[in-house]
């Protein structure tokens, strides 16, 4: 039994060993260099942006401003929705006060809502101009000034991310208000729950 367990300690300090020995074999004997761009003879630049070396090519870019355009069209259903809790929610108010409840903290969340998603929509707007101008980059989408082209990526990503982050405490501070007047409300009937 001791020979059983000497034996199952060792198969895996083998299997150690050989895996290193095989790392070691694959890995070359002599110093090794990479071999980059020739850089440009002085004077002369590159003509595409695709000749531009380091991180940032033409690619990458060209797929954030794609990623931008469709953040904000996917943003833009965020703001439809808005609209319809709003609606929604001026509708539950009507039906509230006609039961004789006091609405005005409904209506107080109702009015902040509606400014924050208007806000937000200012800068919604602003990145929907940056992205149609789309400084640095061609009418198909395709680089042609890289510094134009990070300012506008970081210009709308700023407005877009602005956007939503208005966006999300609007319904946040919705969500909180209509959860509170609940509390303080439980709805009496199944109409009084549709928002």
């Amino acid at each position: 039994m001791n020979n059983n367990l000497k034996r199952n300690r060792m198969v895996p300090l083998l299997l150690a060993v050989l895996l290193l020995g095989t790392v070691l074999l694959a890995l070359p004997a002599g110093p090794v260099q990479a071999q980059g761009e020739q850089p440009p003879v002085s004077g002369e630049t590159p003509d595409t942006p695709a000749q531009h070396p380091g991180p940032g090519g033409p690619a990458r870019l060209e797929r954030a401003l794609a990623r931008q355009q469709a953040w904000l069209a996917g943003q833009s259903r965020r703001f439809e929705l808005a609209d319809q809790a709003a609606t929604r929610l001026a509708d539950l108010i009507d039906r509230l006060q006609e039961q004789g409840l006091d609405t005005t903290p409904l209506e107080t969340a109702l009015a902040a809502f509606q400014n924050e998603v208007a806000a937000a929509g200012t800068r919604h707007e602003d990145a929907a101009q940056i992205l149609a101008v789309h400084a640095g980059f061609d009418a198909e989408g395709r680089l042609t000034d890289r510094d134009q082209a990070g300012a506008t990526l970081e210009a709308a990503g700023e407005a877009l991310d602005d956007a939503r982050d208005g966006l999300a405490e609007a319904f946040e501070a919705l969500r909180e208000a209509r959860r509170d007047f609940r509390r303080l409300h439980p709805p009496q009937s199944e109409a009084d729950t549709q928002p």
